[in-house]
């Protein structure tokens, strides 16, 4: 099922976003869209979701990049279309948050992307969907920034410590919030 999710997604995103002036908002809303699908189809919605949550992200990253979006615009786009999906739903916002940022940078390297840029995108994503649905821009921050950097870390040491950099050094992140999710 896992599987399906994401070639469905990917093809929906291609779709999607092919042609189209504002990526942003097309991929945002697309991954919406396949989430909220994806979780009617899930029984145990405390795992199962999750899980889809994270074939959702794959699948978009692939999709946006077989269109040659840039990733950190495809990043954010799907972070803050899946924060907006799973408000109100069974699945914690905050633990979805993290297993789709640790999914987006996985799926950026795999594609080949920059993954430094991307984890940027995460974060900046994940704080526009927290202003949409009510969230506090710490819970948000804090949440993407743990699930990039176990991305990170598990593609290796190298890329762990390039993303951290990349973090606490993009003007448009709250620092403070960056540097207290990088210290634990």
């Amino acid at each position: 099922m896992l599987g399906d999710i994401v070639k469905s997604v990917t093809d929906a995103v291609v779709t999607a976003i092919q042609g189209v002036s504002d990526v942003l908002t097309a991929l945002r809303t697309v991954v919406k869209e396949q989430v909220t699908g994806a979780l009617a189809d899930v029984t145990d919605i405390a795992t199962g979701g999750l899980d889809a949550v994270a074939s959702v992200a794959s699948g978009a990253i692939k999709g946006a990049a077989q269109v040659g979006t840039s990733v950190t615009e495809a990043a954010h786009g799907v972070i803050s279309g899946i924060i907006e999906a799973v408000a109100g739903t069974a699945v914690d916002s905050v633990t979805a948050i993290s297993k789709a940022a640790q999914t987006v940078i996985q799926s950026v390297q795999e594609t080949g992307g920059n993954i430094e840029d991307a984890a940027v995108g995460i974060v900046e994503g994940a704080i526009e969907g927290a202003g949409k649905v009510g969230m506090t821009t710490a819970d948000a921050v804090t949440s993407a920034v743990k699930g990039v950097l176990k991305g990170a870390d598990d593609i290796g040491s190298d890329a762990g410590t390039s993303v951290r950099t990349a973090l606490t050094s993009a003007a448009s992140l709250p620092k403070d919030l960056v540097e207290s999710a990088i210290k634990g």
